[in-house]
């Protein structure tokens, strides 16, 4: 709770930028480290820049704001503002973000070399055995034991082709019934293989979800779509929601009318 806490971004902004390589408007919104841009402003997304490690900003002449990143893959766009003033708050705006979710990650990695006891569903039999889980080595592996330290075994971050939320993996779907709720599930993504996990609780499952998409974004192979945090807690929402349902025999969409 604390890691997540920490770091906690500044406050949102909004607002009408000019696209520098399109010469169109679009309806830009900070929160949460990521600077999510729309055509309309009520409408979806068209893209998402993620302030996370590598990135920057730089206010240039004419009221232009360029800003890169390298999560989960380089990318840089070129915004203009109205004026001199709101050029600079939104640089200001944005350069709070991208410190704010530094030391979040920071806070996230030390929490996960302290290791948390997590569920492992074995890939070839999608049995499930309790472990004590870590980050070593500066975040490049993953590490798990009976104890911390204790015969262990690991997985380098640096094969990782991404992570998804929720049990999505052939080793979960093959179980019959699943032996933790769907919200605390995540699998990490290898060529050919995953590393199907559960954590206990809300707090635990975020914070080592979030970290470890942190991490497989510094040090992995892939560039599959990352999730913001809020993202993350709507995907959560809705897994629950879908549970109730089919507690009830209902499919989602009739649960949420009736």
């Amino acid at each position: 709770a604390d890691a997540l806490r920490a770091g906690e971004a500044p406050p949102e902004r909004r607002g009408w930028l000019v696209n520098e390589y399109t010469s169109s408007k679009e309806y830009v919104r900070l929160r949460g480290g990521v600077l999510q841009i729309s055509e309309e402003q009520r409408g979806p997304e068209v893209a998402s820049v993620f302030l996370q490690h590598g990135s920057s900003v730089r206010l240039l002449a004419n009221c232009v704001l360029e800003v890169s990143s390298k999560a989960p893959f380089a990318q840089e766009y070129t915004l203009r503002a109205s004026s001199e003033g709101e050029a600079e708050a939104w640089h200001d705006a944005i350069m709070g973000h991208i410190k704010a979710e530094r030391a979040r990650m920071e806070k996230l990695r030390a929490l996960m070399e302290d290791g948390c006891t997590m569920h492992k569903y074995n890939y070839s039999n999608s049995k499930r055995f309790r472990r004590c889980f870590w980050v070593a080595d500066e975040g490049r592996q993953l590490c798990w034991g009976r104890s911390k330290g204790v015969d262990t075994q690991s997985v380098n971050l640096r094969e990782s082709v991404g992570i998804i939320y929720g049990p999505m993996t052939t080793t979960f779907q093959r179980c019959r019934s699943l032996d933790d709720p769907m919200w605390n599930c995540f699998s990490l993504l290898f060529m050919g293989r995953t590393l199907d996990l559960t954590v206990g609780s809300d707090l635990q499952v975020r914070a080592w979800f979030l970290g470890l998409q942190h991490l497989v974004s510094v040090h992995g192979i892939g560039s599959m779509p990352m999730i913001s945090d809020s993202q993350f807690v709507a995907k959560r929402v809705q897994f629950k929601l879908m549970a109730r349902a089919h507690q009830e025999g209902r499919v989602l969409s009739r649960f949420l009318i009736e």
